[in-house]
């Protein structure tokens, strides 16, 4: 049985919800999209398996996730609700980012949980950046769309069901870099960067996701390069 603050009050509520260990990073870990409970599991690094299935559990009794498809093939994905807690997360981001201690090393930044950080505290972008788009990281993909200024992570619906999304390809280190406040023309002189579509629009885009100064350097040890 779920424990409970017992209070009238909404912020338990919602601690009633999310407030067990590991719910807010399972969360996390959807928003970019669907994942199964092995890739969830991997990149949770020590959440053990009886406590992620239990934290799956909870999330979907309370419609914060669902599951799609079924034996091997099922995964899991927000919902709505889930969604909604993007403001939530990009909030504890921003207040965590000059928190953070440098990892021991680059490998530890892990590229999922690095895009997630920044596109999730995505600032106001510039209507000229409109359109679809897909960041590719290995085996992971983040699809969204940019309509007046807004970034939405996985759209139900393209701005433009028949124009084919802007492409970004980023090798594991380019990400890393891109947190640490790195520019596009770096990353494609350096090829951990390409792309295929409107390459001008993608990159100003990624010029403006580029890491606030607090944590570029948290990650790196020091401040993002100025513009």
């Amino acid at each position: 049985m779920a424990r409970s603050y017992d209070q009238f009050c909404p912020m338990a509520a919602a601690l009633d919800v999310v407030g067990e260990r590991w719910a807010l990073l399972v969360v996390r870990e959807l928003m970019l999209g669907s994942r199964s409970f092995t890739q969830l599991a991997a990149a949770l690094t020590g959440i053990g398996t009886d406590i992620l299935t239990a934290r799956l559990r909870s999330l979907e009794s309370a419609h914060v996730i669902e599951r799609i498809g079924r034996g091997p093939r099922r995964s899991y994905a927000l919902t709505p609700e889930g969604q909604a807690l993007r403001r939530v997360l990009a909030e504890l981001a921003h207040w965590g980012a000059p928190r953070l201690s440098p990892p021991a090393s680059a490998d530890r930044v892990r590229p999922r949980t690095a895009l997630t950080a920044l596109m999730l505290d995505a600032p106001k972008l510039a209507a000229e950046l409109d359109g679809d788009y897909e960041i590719h990281c290995g085996e992971d993909t983040a699809r969204f769309a940019v309509a007046g200024g807004e970034l939405t992570l996985e759209p139900a619906a393209r701005t433009d069901p028949d124009s084919r999304p802007t492409v970004i390809e980023l090798s594991a280190g380019g990400v890393r870099a891109l947190t640490a406040g790195a520019r596009t023309h770096s990353l494609r002189k350096s090829g951990d960067l390409t792309i295929t579509g409107q390459k001008r629009r993608a990159a100003a885009l990624l010029n403006s996701l580029a890491a606030p100064p607090a944590l570029a350097e948290a990650v790196h040890g020091r401040r993002a390069p100025a513009v």
